[in-house]
């Protein structure tokens, strides 16, 4: 409830019907304010939903499916941004604007799907996924752990 009351308060107050209401401090910030509350309650929202879902055979099956990519987050959301700037953007194929909305769920779905492949093959073999190693690299300043994969 706190999602949905939070992000339709900060549409509310980004309207044009509310341009000129608020001071332009206060209205600054209350801006801020209630997308931020939207945010934090959307979260909530999907983590309860998770953990419900969680508790049901069928749906934990679904679940456990996409958790390879959930164990490898950074090596994913790079390469998802990197194949999309391909796609989209002019060095690549360029079909920003070319492609209707319909083409760019197409894409997404594929992208997706190719993700969650490619993350089960990587996990088999290794503990970590490329970027989260470089990134543990460098946060701890030694080599991780040769510890192999538990999935």
């Amino acid at each position: 409830m706190c999602g949905v009351t939070g992000t339709g308060v900060n549409l509310w107050l980004r309207s044009d019907a509310m341009q000129g209401v608020l001071p332009p401090l206060a209205g600054k910030y209350t801006v801020i304010f209630s997308g931020e509350f939207g945010v934090l309650g959307l979260v909530a929202f999907y983590v309860g939903a998770a953990i419900l879902l969680m508790q049901r055979r069928t749906w934990r099956r679904g679940l456990l499916l996409v958790a390879p990519v959930g164990r490898m987050p950074l090596t994913n959301y790079l390469s998802q941004s990197l194949l999309c700037m391909f796609v989209f953007y002019g060095w690549g194929l360029g079909l920003s604007g070319r492609v209707g909305a319909a083409g760019c769920l197409a894409v997404t779905l594929l992208l997706c799907c190719v993700q969650i492949v490619v993350s089960h093959l990587w996990l088999r073999r290794f503990r970590f996924g490329p970027m989260e190693w470089v990134w543990r690299r460098l946060a701890y300043g030694r080599r991780p752990t040769a510890v192999p994969s538990a999935g």
